[in-house]
Order: structure tokens, then sequence, then C-alpha cells
């Protein structure tokens, strides 16, 4: 299913849920939820990056889900809407599963998938909190290495679409200082940047320049998809 959660379930449970899956295409800065507006879907990233923002406080984003992740977590916790946008990054795919479907055939069972979205929700908060902090305490050029090597994680390409106005967004910083940042990462000759589509060049340079933050994130979320399945059995979202 080249999702991770969708990849690591019981082949049966995985055979029971595919009937409700549909494989849609989203395009850049499509939005998938709208603050404070009922979800409709939840989504599987298959190659396409979302990227979520607490807009009311500021565009900086709070983090990314690409393939190993699911947008829709609020869906999963029993919550009808949310004040956190999501929209598409990097254009791609993804399996698409309307929220009232999910919640009867996932959320609301003792479907094998509860265990996964329960150590998929535990690796998102650790990436949101991180996030945060990073874009307070850390340097402008380890933030954005380990910006652009998350993307590369989850696009899995050594190409993708990048615009600086996004990504000053996401950083929190100005368009200029962005572009003088990339500029010093051009000239090492790690990236290549023209016409709106970033190059990776060097990615090994660019995660040993990347702050702590990457590492802290990039392992809970591969110690959650070690654990599989689990504990699959418990229904945990419902009383």
């Amino acid at each position: 299913m080249e999702n991770s959660i969708l990849a690591a379930l019981p082949r049966s449970e995985l055979a029971r849920l595919e009937p409700f899956l549909e494989r849609v295409h989203l395009a850049i800065e499509e939005t998938l939820i709208e603050p404070d507006q009922p979800i409709a879907f939840v989504y599987f990233p298959i190659n396409c990056v979302a990227s979520i923002q607490a807009i009311r406080i500021g565009m900086t984003e709070a983090g990314l889900i690409g393939y190993e992740g699911c947008v829709g977590v609020p869906v999963w916790l029993r919550q009808q809407t949310t004040p956190i946008r999501t929209f598409i990054q990097a254009a791609g795919d993804a399996w698409r599963m309307p929220a009232g479907v999910f919640r009867k055939k996932v959320a609301l069972t003792s479907s094998p998938m509860n265990g996964l979205m329960a150590n998929y929700t535990h690796s998102l908060l650790v990436m949101t909190s991180y996030t945060a902090v990073c874009n307070e305490a850390h340097p402008l050029e380890a933030r954005l290495c380990r910006w652009l090597k998350m993307m590369h994680n989850r696009v899995r390409e050594n190409e993708f679409v990048m615009r600086q106005e996004f990504l000053s967004y996401m950083l929190g910083v100005s368009r200029p200082t962005i572009s003088i940042a990339a500029a010093r990462l051009q000239r090492r000759g790690w990236i290549r940047y023209h016409r709106a589509r970033m190059h990776i060049l060097n990615p090994e340079e660019i995660e040993r320049c990347a702050c702590a933050c990457l590492g802290l994130i990039e392992s809970t979320f591969q110690r959650g998809l070690a654990m599989g399945a689990g504990d699959t059995g418990r229904n945990y979202s419902s009383d």
C-alpha cells in the first residue's frame, strides 16, 4: 500500500479496510483540514507530504506528515474539528477514507490499526513538540537542514517543489533570510535551487548539519513503526 501504517496491518485487516480506501492525487497547497471545520477524510500519504500549521499564532510549521503517517489523527481521537490547518507541501498520492467510515471501521472497533495509530500519534506529538522548541532555540541553518532532510526522507526523491515563501513561513523567518541561508548551502554543493525546485545533492552533509531534533524526531517514528501492530486487540477510542 506504500504507506507505512497500512503496510504494517495484518493482511486480513488490510483486506477488510481496502474497499473503503480510495487512491487520490493531492496538489500542492491543497488544504486537507481547515481550522474549526468538520474533518471530512482521513489520508494515508504515499508520496505526498502534508504540513501542519497553527495559523492563528503565525504561519510557522508545526510538523510534516508523509508516507510514515496519517492526516486526520483528531478523527481517531474522536474529535470532529481542530484549530490546526493541514495542507499539501509536496504534491503526490494518498489513500483516503471518509472520516465517518474511519470512526466506524477503525476507531470504535478493535481494529489492529488502533495500535499503529497510538504509536503514530505519540510520534507526531514528539515531532510537534521538538519543532516548536527547535524554531525558538536553534540556528537557522541547522533548522533549514533539519527541514530539508525531513522533506527528503518523506518525498523519497532528490528533487521536489519548494517555494521560498513557503519555507520562510515554515521556519518563521523572512524570505530574504531564507534566501541567504539557502545560498550558503548551495555554495557548499549540498543543494541546488532553481525555479522553485529543490535538488538535494548531498543528503549526508545536510543531515550532519541539521540540529539534534532531526535524529530525535525520526528515531521516534522508526521505533513506533518497528513496534508494528503490537497491542492491536485493544479498542483505543471507545470507553
